[in-house]
């Protein structure tokens, strides 16, 4: 197998292969891998109507299945090239026939963990376009309001107004400077890129003109006969409603059944939006690792944290394998660590955790390595080193202590209140959120549901909830990792004192000013943060 880099003649000369393919995927056409060059640099290499796509990810290349007749001879043969090449076989694989064969065929010897935040959202043409019944009565709303409040019209892109069409786009990008790095420079260049090649590529799209101005743009091009691939959509937030008309429209001139809008790529807004208009179908997306390769993961965590139980690794790998940086030796883990969706003043964040080597390989510069990777995905991490003395370590890779906790072992008079154990998620989080400070470094719905399955989880008897502890205890001391309150802070926790027969606590709260050194951030930040569920 000799894998090659695109180029603009290979799409046309494969675009055959590509269309006859009854999969809805976006991932399946070489024009959208081709946009995507630049980010994911994909190979292809062809065997008779088969197509393989290798694609590089944070742990080597993935190999997709989706356009491959076979299964079971293509992983075959990807396994002798990747034992030629000495990596590790992972395979992309979509929620169809092709998962339930790899599953069939190779199921016991292969680790397979869903990546949600690749699932491509999947509509109705007719449900866009219509917008009918009570569940888009909301977007009709919209659509109105932007009706009554502007002079609008819709146009096809034409070689007439491709010009003001690339204009609002980098306007869109420079209006926009924090959404501005290295991923959407290329998705801007990919505008760019096909509405230049639109004839050659059949690439069709459409804008929203307010008065003359470009204020909304969309742009994509058929995955087959029966799908089209929403590409790139953008409209100015100082017209409301513009992403609703522009859906809408051009949505009424595809001629297809199904349209894919593509992922949401973990963006909370994003995928909200997308939910929001009823999907017909969520294609998930999934990773297959050699089971191996889990295996010197889950012994590598339970080798450096001793406390670590079988139960506990195992809900960590889990939920959070697939945010897990790596690297293998003779198909063998030797060191990782792990990356957390996190939020920070609603700006995204990567939370490191369970950073562990070898012993045999350490001081070889290898997490260093991971960390630097790991900056290629994150614009911002975070971490809480495991021992004070490292500190000095993450400063040398840019880090600088952001997140300041207080300590408390001692609590005033003895009285008691009525509390009750938390044990639904949507609740954790709900009385969390509510009382969680400013300035709080807080992890995902996943992380969170990952803490209330180690942890006991506490709040106030009744309606109105003034406290939240999350807690263990050890050796008869109460180890409270989060105690957030608005009063009665020490009556709720003699109550889970009284509750747990112990008279020891140590409890974490939040620092008003530089108190304990409990964090650190990447770049640097000079506020007082505060950590709160490090799930160190």
């Amino acid at each position: 197998m000799k894998f090659k880099e695109f180029e603009l003649s290979d799409i046309e000369k494969l675009s055959p292969l590509i269309t006859n393919k009854i999969s809805p995927s976006c991932e399946n056409t070489l024009l959208n891998l081709a946009v995507w060059y630049p980010s994911y640099n994909p190979l292809f290499y062809v065997d008779g109507k088969d197509v393989y796509i290798r694609i590089d990810d944070k742990n080597g290349p993935v190999f997709s299945l989706m356009l491959c007749s076979d299964v079971e001879k293509s992983v075959n043969k990807i396994c002798e090239y990747c034992a030629k090449e000495n990596i590790i076989p992972q395979f992309l694989l979509e929620d169809d026939k092709v998962l339930n064969e790899f599953n069939d065929k190779f199921g016991s010897e292969y680790f397979i963990y869903e990546v949600r935040d690749a699932a491509e959202y999947i509509y109705k043409q007719s449900d866009l376009a219509e917008l009918s019944g009570k569940k888009y009565h909301s977007k009709r709303n919209h659509i109105s309001a932007f009706t009554k409040k502007f002079n609008w019209q819709y146009e096809d892109l034409s070689d007439i107004n491709k010009e003001d069409f690339l204009m609002m786009s980098d306007e869109w990008y420079a209006d926009n400077p924090q959404k501005v790095n290295a991923e959407t420079m290329v998705e801007r260049n990919g505008i760019h890129f096909l509405v230049q090649n639109m004839s050659k590529f059949s690439v069709s799209g459409g804008l929203i003109r307010i008065d003359g101005k470009v204020v909304a743009i969309t742009l994509g091009a058929a995955i087959n006969e029966n799908v089209f691939d929403v590409m790139f959509e953008k409209a100015f937030s100082d017209y409301p409603g513009a992403y609703a008309v522009i859906n809408r429209e051009f949505a009424r001139r595809i001629k297809h059944e199904l349209i894919n809008r593509e992922e949401d790529l973990g963006i909370e807004g994003l995928r909200k939006a997308k939910l929001s208009y009823k999907p017909h179908q969520l294609l998930r997306k999934y990773i297959a690792v050699p089971i191996s390769i889990y295996n010197s993961s889950k012994k590598l965590h339970m080798d450096t944290f001793k406390g670590e139980t079988e139960n506990s690794t195992n809900g960590l790998l889990s939920r959070f394998f697939k945010d897990c940086f790596f690297i293998q030796k003779d198909g063998e883990i030797i060191s990782q660590l792990f990356v957390i969706s996190a939020t920070l003043n609603d700006n995204s964040v990567g939370y490191i955790y369970a950073a562990a080597t070898k012993p045999e390989f350490r001081s070889k510069g290898l997490m260093r390595s991971l960390i630097e990777k790991a900056k290629e995905y994150y614009d911002v991490l975070a971490l809480k080193p495991a021992e004070q003395s490292l500190y000095n370590y993450y400063e040398k890779l840019g880090f600088t202590t952001a997140f300041y906790n207080n300590e408390i072992t001692e609590i005033k008079g003895n009285n008691t209140i009525e509390i009750k154990k938390i044990k639904d998620i949507d609740e954790f989080i709900a009385v969390r959120n509510l009382l969680l400070p400013e300035n709080s470094l807080n992890l995902c719905d996943e992380a969170l549901e990952y803490v209330l399955e180690q942890y006991e989880v506490y709040t106030d008897k009744g309606d109105l909830k003034q406290n939240l502890a999350v807690f263990y205890v050890e050796d008869g001391v109460v180890n409270i990792r989060e105690l957030l309150s608005d009063e009665n802070r020490d009556v709720f926790v003699a109550s889970i004192l009284k509750l747990t027969n112990c008279n020891k606590l140590s409890a974490l709260v939040p620092s008003e000013s530089f108190g304990l050194r409990s964090g650190m951030i990447y770049p640097s930040d000079n506020g007082v943060n505060y950590l709160g569920l490090a799930l160190d």
